[in-house]
């Protein structure tokens, strides 16, 4: 992945720190209780972003239902 620095939001450097997380997590660097911590945190982020979504689908199309989609990535 490159990311300019200089041009980086707050979105993709959250997704950033996730994708990071995710791959130690995946290598067996966290312990099981650690791990359990990390992955409620993620979805934290992740459930959040998609009810934002999912609002904003829903403000900008009256009567119709929501697809739900989220950009950050893991």
């Amino acid at each position: 992945m490159s990311i300019d620095e200089n041009k980086i939001n707050q979105e993709q450097a959250l997704n950033v720190i996730l994708q990071g997380v995710v791959r130690g997590q995946r290598s067996g660097v966290y312990s099981l209780a650690e791990a359990e911590i990390i992955s409620k945190a993620i979805r934290l982020f992740t459930d959040q972003k998609k009810a934002e979504d999912a609002k904003a689908v829903a403000a900008s199309q009256p009567g119709q239902e929501p697809a739900v989609k989220s950009n950050i990535q893991i």
